[in-house]
């Protein structure tokens, strides 16, 4: 009863935030919580997608709050029945993540540097270094990871929790570390 009550404390700013303020296409998702959202891009979200907020709904230990961005002319393609417990997406070209992906526990999907390296171009936009990720239908992505830009993720591939992957992953293989390694192919 309690966590019913706590999700429609949320329904309306989550509503407001995905139909009202952005170029929202899709099913609103079912959001435990507060689902941070800014949004100049395309965003397109499946039927049956949760996002979770609370470490009341999950006992993963969740640090933060699940929060999208999408620069403008950018954009953020979720597929069907997917969950996501305190991720942060970050998309200033293009993520496009399958079915059936879950991604742990504070997460990080970024095709993007943020910043240059050189002190002199740091608030440039131009000089920002970006490239698309694609995830695959099945992946599970384990807590604390961070899946940084230009990465392809093959379906019913597995992310070791912690691990940060800066290549692309075949298609039904085990990675994880930091950097990731292949650990072997899913049985």
């Amino acid at each position: 009863m309690v966590r019913k009550i706590i999700a429609l404390l949320y329904l309306l700013p989550n509503y407001y935030l995905l139909r009202v303020k952005n170029s929202y296409e899709g099913q609103i998702p079912e959001i435990n919580g507060m689902l941070w959202l800014r949004s100049k891009g395309k965003l397109k979200i499946g039927k049956k997608t949760r996002f979770i907020s609370l470490g009341f709904f999950n006992m993963a230990g969740i640090e933060r709050s699940c929060s999208i961005e999408i620069k403008k002319g950018a954009k953020l393609q979720i597929g069907n029945n997917c969950g996501f417990s305190g991720v942060s997406i970050v998309s200033r070209e293009s993520i496009v993540i399958g079915n059936n992906v879950i991604v742990g526990a504070n997460s990080k999907i970024w095709d993007n540097d943020f910043h240059s390296v050189f002190f002199e171009h740091r608030d440039k936009e131009e000089y920002i270094k970006r490239s698309p990720i694609i995830i695959g239908d099945n992946v599970f992505i384990g807590a604390n990871c961070l899946i940084l830009k230009g990465v392809n993720i093959g379906c019913n591939a597995v992310i070791g929790a912690g691990s940060v992957i800066t290549q692309n992953i075949g298609e039904g293989e085990i990675w994880a570390g930091n950097p990731a390694k292949f650990v072997k192919r899913c049985l």
